[in-house]
C-alpha cells in the first residue's frame, strides 16, 4: 500500500510540473510527434515555394486566432471562477502559452518571407501549432467552466 502512494504521489508531482510549465513541454511533444512522424514517411516536409507559402498564410491565420483568443480571455467576467484562476497563477500559464504560440507563428511567417531556411521554419511553424492545440484545450476548459459560475 505505501509504494502505491509513493507512485501516485510521483506522478501527480510530474503532472503538475507538466501543467505549470506546459508552454515548454507542448512544442517538445510536437516537435517529437513531427520527427517520428517525418521518419515514417507519414508526412513529407518540402522544400518547394508552395510549402513555404502555405506555412506561411496559416502561420498568420493560427496567429490571428491566437490574438483572437488572448482578447477573449482579457475580457472574461469578472467571476469567482476566473478570480481563482488568477489567483492561482492557471492564467498566466495560460497567457505564456498564447504569448509563446504568437511569437513562434509570427516569427515563422517572417522567416518564410525573408529566409530559405525550410527545416527551420517548418520546426517552428510545429512549435506554434503544438501551442495553438495547447491553448484551444485551455481556451475550452476555461470557457466551459467560467459559464457555469456565478
Amino acid at each position: 500500500m505505501r509504494i502505491n502512494n509513493i507512485i501516485y504521489n510521483v506522478k501527480q508531482v510530474f503532472l503538475e510540473i507538466i501543467r505549470k510549465y506546459i508552454y515548454l513541454v507542448s512544442p517538445i511533444i510536437g516537435l517529437g510527434a513531427f520527427i517520428i512522424l517525418e521518419k515514417t514517411n507519414f508526412i513529407e516536409a518540402s522544400n518547394d515555394l508552395s510549402y513555404m507559402n502555405n506555412i506561411i498564410n496559416l502561420s498568420g491565420v493560427l496567429a490571428g486566432f491566437l490574438f483572437t483568443t488572448y482578447g477573449i480571455f482579457m475580457s472574461l467576467p469578472n467571476n469567482r471562477f476566473i478570480y481563482l484562476l488568477k489567483f492561482n497563477g492557471y492564467m498566466g500559464i495560460i497567457y505564456k502559452t498564447l504569448l509563446f504560440g504568437i511569437v513562434f507563428l509570427i516569427s515563422s511567417m517572417i522567416l518564410g518571407l525573408f529566409t530559405n531556411y525550410y527545416n527551420l521554419i517548418t520546426y517552428i511553424f510545429v512549435f506554434g501549432i503544438s501551442e495553438t492545440i495547447t491553448s484551444v484545450y485551455h481556451f475550452y476548459k476555461v470557457l466551459k467552466y467560467s459559464s457555469k459560475s456565478k
